[in-house]
Protein backbone atom coordinates (compact mmCIF):
# COMPACT_ATOMS: atom_id res chain seq x y z
CA UNK A 1 0.00 0.00 0.00
CA UNK A 2 2.95 2.34 0.94
CA UNK A 3 4.49 1.54 -2.16
CA UNK A 4 1.37 2.29 -4.48
CA UNK A 5 0.67 5.99 -2.35
CA UNK A 6 4.48 6.45 -3.48
CA UNK A 7 4.08 5.50 -7.57
CA UNK A 8 1.13 7.74 -7.47
CA UNK A 9 3.06 10.41 -5.55
CA UNK A 10 5.42 9.94 -7.89
CA UNK A 11 3.15 10.32 -10.40
CA UNK A 12 1.21 13.13 -9.89
CA UNK A 13 4.81 14.90 -9.12
CA UNK A 14 5.97 14.07 -12.42
CA UNK A 15 2.82 15.62 -14.67
CA UNK A 16 3.00 19.03 -12.07
CA UNK A 17 6.51 19.55 -13.30
CA UNK A 18 5.46 18.39 -16.78
CA UNK A 19 2.53 20.80 -16.67
CA UNK A 20 5.51 23.69 -15.47
CA UNK A 21 7.56 22.62 -17.97
CA UNK A 22 4.95 23.56 -20.52
CA UNK A 23 3.85 26.22 -19.45
CA UNK A 24 6.97 27.91 -19.09
CA UNK A 25 7.64 30.89 -21.99
CA UNK A 26 10.37 30.38 -24.64
CA UNK A 27 12.80 33.32 -24.57
CA UNK A 28 14.40 34.19 -27.42
CA UNK A 29 16.70 37.57 -28.62
CA UNK A 30 15.88 40.18 -31.25
CA UNK A 31 19.31 42.39 -32.81
CA UNK A 32 19.57 45.11 -34.78
CA UNK A 33 21.48 47.78 -34.60
CA UNK A 34 20.71 50.81 -33.28
CA UNK A 35 18.98 53.30 -35.02
CA UNK A 36 17.88 56.21 -32.39
CA UNK A 37 16.19 56.54 -29.33
CA UNK A 38 13.12 56.96 -31.07
CA UNK A 39 13.39 53.89 -33.22
CA UNK A 40 14.58 52.00 -30.63
CA UNK A 41 11.31 52.76 -28.42
CA UNK A 42 9.04 51.84 -31.29
CA UNK A 43 10.65 48.47 -31.34
CA UNK A 44 10.42 47.97 -28.17
CA UNK A 45 6.60 48.98 -28.12
CA UNK A 46 6.43 46.68 -31.22
CA UNK A 47 7.92 43.64 -28.42
CA UNK A 48 5.51 44.45 -25.59
CA UNK A 49 2.57 44.18 -27.90
CA UNK A 50 4.08 41.07 -29.68
CA UNK A 51 3.95 39.47 -26.14
CA UNK A 52 1.10 40.68 -24.81
CA UNK A 53 -0.36 38.39 -27.61
CA UNK A 54 2.04 35.48 -27.12
CA UNK A 55 2.56 35.40 -23.21
CA UNK A 56 4.38 32.22 -24.11
CA UNK A 57 7.05 33.89 -25.58
CA UNK A 58 9.48 36.34 -24.01
CA UNK A 59 11.56 38.39 -25.89
CA UNK A 60 15.13 39.97 -25.15
CA UNK A 61 15.69 43.27 -27.36
CA UNK A 62 19.29 43.67 -27.71
CA UNK A 63 20.40 46.48 -29.62
CA UNK A 64 24.13 46.99 -31.17
CA UNK A 65 25.20 50.74 -31.21
CA UNK A 66 28.74 50.07 -33.35
CA UNK A 67 30.23 47.61 -35.79
CA UNK A 68 27.14 45.68 -36.16
CA UNK A 69 28.28 43.36 -38.93
CA UNK A 70 31.06 42.50 -37.44
CA UNK A 71 29.75 41.81 -33.68
CA UNK A 72 26.92 39.67 -35.63
CA UNK A 73 29.38 37.68 -37.53
CA UNK A 74 31.58 37.05 -34.20
CA UNK A 75 28.20 35.87 -32.76
CA UNK A 76 27.36 33.51 -35.45
CA UNK A 77 30.79 31.80 -35.59
CA UNK A 78 30.54 31.20 -31.92
CA UNK A 79 26.85 29.73 -32.49
CA UNK A 80 24.92 32.11 -30.31
CA UNK A 81 23.38 34.72 -32.17
CA UNK A 82 20.25 36.01 -31.44
CA UNK A 83 17.22 34.53 -32.45
CA UNK A 84 16.00 36.74 -34.72
CA UNK A 85 18.55 39.63 -36.52
CA UNK A 86 19.08 42.43 -38.99
CA UNK A 87 20.06 41.75 -42.33
CA UNK A 88 21.13 44.40 -44.68
CA UNK A 89 20.56 43.58 -48.31
CA UNK A 90 23.65 44.39 -49.27
CA UNK A 91 25.14 41.85 -46.36
CA UNK A 92 21.98 38.82 -47.56
CA UNK A 93 24.52 37.49 -50.84
CA UNK A 94 27.28 36.63 -48.04
CA UNK A 95 25.37 35.52 -45.26
CA UNK A 96 22.71 32.99 -47.14
CA UNK A 97 25.96 32.01 -49.26
CA UNK A 98 27.94 30.76 -46.40
CA UNK A 99 24.66 28.88 -44.95
CA UNK A 100 24.47 31.01 -41.96
CA UNK A 101 20.39 31.64 -42.52
CA UNK A 102 17.54 29.27 -41.65
CA UNK A 103 16.05 28.77 -44.81
CA UNK A 104 12.34 30.32 -43.88
CA UNK A 105 10.39 28.41 -46.52
CA UNK A 106 8.58 25.58 -44.24
CA UNK A 107 8.00 27.82 -41.65
CA UNK A 108 5.83 29.93 -43.94
CA UNK A 109 3.94 27.20 -45.68
CA UNK A 110 3.15 26.18 -41.65
CA UNK A 111 1.59 29.61 -41.17
CA UNK A 112 -0.07 29.83 -44.78
CA UNK A 113 2.43 32.93 -44.98
CA UNK A 114 1.81 33.68 -48.80
CA UNK A 115 5.07 35.20 -50.16
CA UNK A 116 3.52 37.13 -52.66
CA UNK A 117 2.10 39.94 -50.09
CA UNK A 118 5.18 41.39 -50.15
CA UNK A 119 7.12 43.92 -52.61
CA UNK A 120 8.70 41.33 -54.86
CA UNK A 121 11.57 43.24 -55.88
CA UNK A 122 12.14 43.74 -51.39
CA UNK A 123 11.54 39.96 -51.24
CA UNK A 124 14.19 39.59 -54.14
CA UNK A 125 16.92 40.41 -52.27
CA UNK A 126 16.52 37.60 -49.64
CA UNK A 127 16.23 34.57 -51.93
CA UNK A 128 18.75 32.24 -52.77
CA UNK A 129 19.17 28.92 -54.59
CA UNK A 130 14.97 28.86 -54.43
CA UNK A 131 14.74 29.72 -50.90
CA UNK A 132 13.97 33.09 -48.87
CA UNK A 133 16.14 33.95 -46.05
CA UNK A 134 14.57 36.72 -44.66
CA UNK A 135 11.11 38.69 -44.47
CA UNK A 136 11.78 42.76 -45.84
CA UNK A 137 10.84 44.75 -42.77
CA UNK A 138 10.71 48.29 -44.61
CA UNK A 139 12.33 49.61 -47.28
CA UNK A 140 13.21 53.00 -49.30
CA UNK A 141 14.24 54.06 -53.11
CA UNK A 142 15.49 57.27 -54.11
CA UNK A 143 14.10 60.43 -55.27
CA UNK A 144 14.84 63.87 -56.28
CA UNK A 145 14.01 66.53 -53.54
CA UNK A 146 14.01 70.10 -54.63
CA UNK A 147 13.52 73.04 -53.09
CA UNK A 148 10.51 75.01 -54.07
CA UNK A 149 11.92 78.84 -52.85
CA UNK A 150 15.31 78.56 -54.75
CA UNK A 151 13.36 77.29 -58.13
CA UNK A 152 10.80 80.15 -57.75
CA UNK A 153 13.59 82.36 -56.96
CA UNK A 154 15.18 81.22 -60.36
CA UNK A 155 11.91 81.24 -62.11
CA UNK A 156 12.44 77.70 -62.85
CA UNK A 157 9.60 74.87 -63.01
CA UNK A 158 9.78 72.10 -60.59
CA UNK A 159 10.55 68.69 -61.91
CA UNK A 160 8.26 66.20 -62.60
CA UNK A 161 8.64 62.16 -63.28
CA UNK A 162 9.02 63.05 -66.45
CA UNK A 163 12.34 64.82 -66.21
CA UNK A 164 14.94 63.07 -68.02
CA UNK A 165 19.02 63.71 -67.62
CA UNK A 166 18.83 66.90 -69.79
CA UNK A 167 16.32 68.22 -67.65
CA UNK A 168 18.11 67.67 -64.54
CA UNK A 169 21.13 69.05 -65.63
CA UNK A 170 19.73 72.44 -67.23
CA UNK A 171 17.99 72.78 -64.11
CA UNK A 172 21.07 72.37 -62.05
CA UNK A 173 22.87 75.01 -64.39
CA UNK A 174 19.93 77.53 -63.78
CA UNK A 175 19.53 77.50 -60.57
CA UNK A 176 23.21 77.51 -59.80
CA UNK A 177 24.15 80.99 -58.04
CA UNK A 178 28.12 81.76 -57.33
CA UNK A 179 29.29 83.97 -54.77
CA UNK A 180 33.01 83.60 -54.63
CA UNK A 181 33.11 80.97 -51.84
CA UNK A 182 31.30 77.27 -52.49
CA UNK A 183 29.73 78.26 -48.27
CA UNK A 184 28.45 81.37 -49.48
CA UNK A 185 26.65 80.21 -52.65
CA UNK A 186 23.39 77.96 -53.64
CA UNK A 187 24.09 75.58 -56.31
CA UNK A 188 21.63 73.05 -58.05
CA UNK A 189 22.56 69.87 -56.84
CA UNK A 190 24.37 67.98 -54.07
CA UNK A 191 26.10 65.01 -55.04
CA UNK A 192 26.15 61.67 -52.72
CA UNK A 193 29.47 59.62 -52.96
CA UNK A 194 28.03 56.70 -51.37
CA UNK A 195 27.61 54.79 -54.57
CA UNK A 196 24.07 53.15 -53.73
CA UNK A 197 23.21 56.76 -54.10
CA UNK A 198 23.94 57.68 -57.49
CA UNK A 199 24.19 53.84 -59.08
CA UNK A 200 20.83 54.18 -59.63
CA UNK A 201 21.65 56.06 -63.03
CA UNK A 202 23.68 52.98 -64.32
CA UNK A 203 20.36 51.07 -64.18
CA UNK A 204 18.54 54.21 -66.14
CA UNK A 205 21.66 53.65 -69.12
CA UNK A 206 21.09 50.21 -69.02
CA UNK A 207 24.15 49.19 -67.66
CA UNK A 208 24.71 46.88 -64.26
CA UNK A 209 27.37 47.06 -61.50
CA UNK A 210 27.15 43.03 -61.76
CA UNK A 211 26.72 40.94 -64.53
CA UNK A 212 23.92 37.60 -64.61
CA UNK A 213 27.06 35.64 -64.57
CA UNK A 214 28.75 37.70 -61.56
CA UNK A 215 31.62 39.34 -63.19
CA UNK A 216 32.02 42.82 -62.95
CA UNK A 217 30.43 45.41 -65.13
CA UNK A 218 32.05 48.69 -64.08
CA UNK A 219 34.21 49.17 -67.28
CA UNK A 220 31.53 48.64 -69.65
CA UNK A 221 30.42 51.61 -71.56
CA UNK A 222 26.90 52.03 -69.87
CA UNK A 223 28.60 51.96 -66.56
CA UNK A 224 31.35 54.50 -67.62
CA UNK A 225 28.99 56.98 -69.45
CA UNK A 226 27.11 57.14 -66.50
CA UNK A 227 28.97 57.64 -63.83
CA UNK A 228 30.79 60.43 -66.12
CA UNK A 229 27.37 62.39 -66.45
CA UNK A 230 27.14 62.54 -62.72
CA UNK A 231 30.98 63.31 -61.88
CA UNK A 232 30.45 65.86 -64.83
CA UNK A 233 27.60 67.61 -62.96
CA UNK A 234 30.68 68.21 -60.07
CA UNK A 235 32.78 69.50 -62.84
CA UNK A 236 31.12 71.93 -64.65
CA UNK A 237 30.27 73.52 -60.85
CA UNK A 238 26.83 72.98 -60.94
CA UNK A 239 27.00 70.03 -58.18
CA UNK A 240 28.95 70.16 -54.89
CA UNK A 241 29.77 67.45 -51.83
CA UNK A 242 27.66 68.40 -48.54
CA UNK A 243 31.69 68.97 -47.12
CA UNK A 244 32.12 72.20 -50.21
CA UNK A 245 29.07 73.94 -48.17
CA UNK A 246 29.93 73.17 -44.45
CA UNK A 247 27.43 69.88 -44.21
CA UNK A 248 28.36 66.35 -43.92
CA UNK A 249 24.92 64.68 -45.06
CA UNK A 250 22.81 65.48 -48.27
CA UNK A 251 19.86 66.06 -46.35
CA UNK A 252 21.28 68.71 -44.66
CA UNK A 253 23.06 70.65 -47.51
CA UNK A 254 19.69 70.11 -48.79
CA UNK A 255 17.70 71.32 -45.52
CA UNK A 256 20.17 74.21 -45.01
CA UNK A 257 18.96 75.59 -48.23
CA UNK A 258 22.40 75.16 -49.72
CA UNK A 259 21.32 73.14 -52.74
CA UNK A 260 18.48 73.08 -55.27
CA UNK A 261 18.03 69.60 -55.45
CA UNK A 262 19.40 65.95 -54.02
CA UNK A 263 19.06 62.68 -54.77
CA UNK A 264 18.19 61.29 -51.13
CA UNK A 265 16.39 58.01 -49.83
CA UNK A 266 13.50 58.17 -48.24
CA UNK A 267 15.30 58.41 -45.05
CA UNK A 268 15.43 61.83 -44.94
CA UNK A 269 11.94 62.66 -45.04
CA UNK A 270 11.34 62.74 -41.36
CA UNK A 271 14.49 64.46 -41.00
CA UNK A 272 13.54 67.48 -42.92
CA UNK A 273 9.89 67.77 -41.57
CA UNK A 274 11.54 67.75 -37.83
CA UNK A 275 14.68 69.44 -38.23
CA UNK A 276 13.90 72.04 -41.54
CA UNK A 277 10.23 73.03 -40.55
CA UNK A 278 10.19 75.98 -42.32
CA UNK A 279 11.16 74.38 -45.43
CA UNK A 280 8.99 74.73 -48.54
CA UNK A 281 9.97 71.59 -50.55
CA UNK A 282 8.83 67.80 -52.46
CA UNK A 283 10.20 65.18 -54.18
CA UNK A 284 9.43 63.61 -57.32
CA UNK A 285 10.91 60.23 -58.61
CA UNK A 286 14.39 60.21 -60.61
CA UNK A 287 14.86 61.49 -63.76
CA UNK A 288 14.42 58.92 -66.59
CA UNK A 289 17.58 58.21 -68.37
CA UNK A 290 18.56 57.00 -71.79
CA UNK A 291 17.20 53.66 -71.26
CA UNK A 292 14.51 53.96 -69.29
CA UNK A 293 13.59 53.94 -65.17
CA UNK A 294 15.77 52.40 -62.98
CA UNK A 295 15.92 53.01 -59.22
CA UNK A 296 17.83 51.25 -55.95
CA UNK A 297 15.45 49.32 -53.43
CA UNK A 298 17.32 49.17 -49.46
CA UNK A 299 15.31 46.64 -47.61
CA UNK A 300 16.69 44.95 -43.87
CA UNK A 301 14.97 41.59 -43.27
CA UNK A 302 13.84 39.87 -39.84
CA UNK A 303 16.07 37.09 -40.41
CA UNK A 304 16.52 33.37 -38.46
CA UNK A 305 20.19 31.87 -37.62
CA UNK A 306 20.12 28.39 -38.44
CA UNK A 307 21.82 27.88 -35.24
CA UNK A 308 18.86 28.78 -33.16
CA UNK A 309 16.91 26.59 -30.91
CA UNK A 310 13.37 28.08 -31.50
CA UNK A 311 12.55 28.62 -34.89
CA UNK A 312 9.47 28.12 -34.28
CA UNK A 313 9.49 30.99 -31.72
CA UNK A 314 11.49 33.16 -33.53
CA UNK A 315 9.39 32.87 -36.99
CA UNK A 316 6.03 34.07 -34.93
CA UNK A 317 8.15 36.76 -34.00
CA UNK A 318 8.87 37.58 -37.23
CA UNK A 319 5.22 37.26 -38.48
CA UNK A 320 3.84 39.17 -35.78
CA UNK A 321 6.99 42.26 -36.82
CA UNK A 322 6.76 41.81 -40.78
CA UNK A 323 2.70 41.34 -40.64
CA UNK A 324 -0.22 43.76 -41.52
CA UNK A 325 -0.97 44.80 -38.01
CA UNK A 326 1.95 45.73 -37.11
CA UNK A 327 3.47 47.63 -40.68
CA UNK A 328 0.17 49.95 -40.09
CA UNK A 329 1.59 51.01 -36.58
CA UNK A 330 5.06 51.43 -37.82
CA UNK A 331 3.81 53.51 -41.12
CA UNK A 332 1.14 55.41 -39.05
CA UNK A 333 4.65 56.44 -36.83
CA UNK A 334 6.00 58.29 -39.57
CA UNK A 335 8.97 56.26 -39.88
CA UNK A 336 9.50 53.71 -42.13
CA UNK A 337 7.56 52.65 -45.62
CA UNK A 338 5.55 49.09 -45.64
CA UNK A 339 6.71 45.86 -47.59
CA UNK A 340 3.44 44.63 -48.18
CA UNK A 341 2.06 45.88 -51.01
CA UNK A 342 -1.57 45.88 -50.09
CA UNK A 343 -0.16 48.69 -47.62
CA UNK A 344 0.91 51.06 -50.47
CA UNK A 345 -2.53 52.28 -50.77
CA UNK A 346 -2.88 52.59 -47.15
CA UNK A 347 -4.99 56.11 -46.38
CA UNK A 348 -1.98 57.59 -44.77
CA UNK A 349 -0.23 58.33 -48.22
CA UNK A 350 -3.47 60.13 -49.58
CA UNK A 351 -1.52 63.72 -48.68
CA UNK A 352 2.17 62.17 -48.83
CA UNK A 353 3.55 62.84 -51.99
CA UNK A 354 6.95 62.30 -50.99
CA UNK A 355 6.30 58.60 -49.88
CA UNK A 356 4.49 58.32 -53.25
CA UNK A 357 7.57 59.12 -54.81
CA UNK A 358 9.70 56.48 -52.82
CA UNK A 359 7.16 53.55 -53.31
CA UNK A 360 6.69 54.28 -57.17
CA UNK A 361 10.50 53.65 -57.36
CA UNK A 362 9.68 49.74 -56.03
CA UNK A 363 8.32 48.26 -59.06
CA UNK A 364 11.50 49.37 -61.19
CA UNK A 365 14.46 48.80 -58.73
CA UNK A 366 17.36 46.58 -58.30
CA UNK A 367 18.08 45.55 -54.40
CA UNK A 368 21.30 47.29 -53.10
CA UNK A 369 23.54 44.24 -53.10
CA UNK A 370 26.08 43.66 -55.92
CA UNK A 371 27.27 40.00 -55.25
CA UNK A 372 28.81 38.32 -52.42
CA UNK A 373 31.08 40.99 -52.35
CA UNK A 374 29.26 43.92 -51.91
CA UNK A 375 30.89 45.75 -49.94
CA UNK A 376 34.17 45.25 -51.22
CA UNK A 377 32.37 46.99 -54.26
CA UNK A 378 30.76 49.77 -53.04
CA UNK A 379 33.96 50.45 -51.48
CA UNK A 380 36.24 50.62 -54.58
CA UNK A 381 33.81 52.46 -56.63
CA UNK A 382 33.39 54.79 -53.83
CA UNK A 383 37.43 55.31 -54.06
CA UNK A 384 36.59 55.71 -57.89
CA UNK A 385 34.32 58.45 -57.18
CA UNK A 386 37.10 60.38 -55.12
CA UNK A 387 39.63 60.05 -57.41
CA UNK A 388 37.22 61.57 -60.28
CA UNK A 389 36.29 64.64 -58.43
CA UNK A 390 39.04 65.45 -55.40
CA UNK A 391 41.62 63.89 -57.59
CA UNK A 392 40.81 64.73 -61.16
CA UNK A 393 41.60 61.30 -62.41
CA UNK A 394 39.15 60.44 -65.45
CA UNK A 395 36.33 58.54 -64.96
CA UNK A 396 37.64 54.91 -66.93
CA UNK A 397 41.04 54.78 -65.29
CA UNK A 398 39.88 55.54 -61.76
CA UNK A 399 36.74 52.86 -62.60
CA UNK A 400 39.86 50.19 -64.09
CA UNK A 401 41.66 50.60 -60.86
CA UNK A 402 38.50 49.71 -59.28
CA UNK A 403 38.00 46.75 -61.29
CA UNK A 404 41.59 45.59 -60.77
CA UNK A 405 41.05 46.07 -57.46
CA UNK A 406 38.25 43.89 -56.83
CA UNK A 407 39.67 40.86 -58.82
CA UNK A 408 41.94 40.38 -56.45
CA UNK A 409 39.28 39.99 -53.52
CA UNK A 410 36.79 37.88 -55.95
CA UNK A 411 38.33 35.46 -56.78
Amino acid sequence: MKTTRITLLTIMLVAILATVAVAAPVSIRISGWSAGPEIEALMREQLDAFEAQHPDIKVRYEPIPVDYLTKIQVMLAAKNAPDVFFVDAVYAPQFMATGALLPLDSLMEKTGTDPAMYASALLDAFRHDGHIYGIPKDFNTMVLYYNKAIFDEAGVEYPTRDWTWKDLEDAATRLTRSEGRAVDSVYGLVLGKWPPRWLSLIYQNGGNVINEDGSLAITEPAFIEAFKFYTDLHKKGIAVMPSDVGTNRERDAFGQGRVAMAMEGGWAIPTLFSNYPDLDWSAVELPIGPKGRGNISFTVSYSIPKTTKHPEAAWQLIQYLSGQENQIRILESGHVLPSITELFEHPHFDDAVESQAVMAGVPYSKPNQYGRYSQQVIDEVEKAFDAVVVGNVEPEEALKKAEANLKKVMK
